[in-house]
């Protein structure tokens, strides 16, 4: 026994991985598994080798989305696409960057929080002064995907 594991001679490590590897669960899984019930020194690296050496798991194993990338259309209008973003916090300051994708206008305003009243307020302070933009690009932060905003964006069509 090694504390409360049991010490498995390497005449059996090789079916013990095998037990351990019933229904594919994955290389961490295993260890989670393995470090509860049984040991011997290398044990980690030979669950690896071991998911490695399995083809049914490299036909499973998640791979990587492969996509284009692609620029945004060009726009032919102002006002056509407004992108946002947030930046900071930098020396304890927030700011709210806008930015026109037809003017390459660029607005950075400093606000004293990130929440989505916060934004809405400046966005309207923004389309007072140039008209409501058709679309609206964002990273989806948490404050640009609030119920508020939506709610705030959609009752004025973008």
């Amino acid at each position: 026994m090694f504390k409360d594991r049991i010490i498995i001679p390497a005449c059996f490590q090789k079916r013990i991985l095998r037990q351990l590897h019933r229904g594919h669960p994955g290389i961490d899984k295993m260890k989670t598994v393995a470090r509860c019930r049984v040991y011997w020194p290398g044990i980690d690296e030979d669950i690896t080798s071991f998911v490695h050496q399995c083809h049914a798991c490299a036909r499973a194993a998640k791979s990587p989305v492969k996509t284009t990338l692609e620029s945004w259309p060009t726009t032919t209008a102002p006002m056509d696409r407004t992108h946002i973003d947030i930046a900071g916090p930098c020396d304890g300051t927030y700011y709210f960057v806008i930015v026109s994708s037809y003017s390459k206008w660029l607005e950075v305003l400093q606000v004293s929080n990130i929440a989505s009243s916060m934004m809405i307020t400046k966005l309207s302070e923004l389309f007072s002064r140039h008209g409501y933009c058709k679309q609206l690009v964002s990273d989806n932060g948490t404050q640009f995907i609030s119920a508020e905003f939506q709610t705030f964006i959609k009752s004025r069509g973008i």
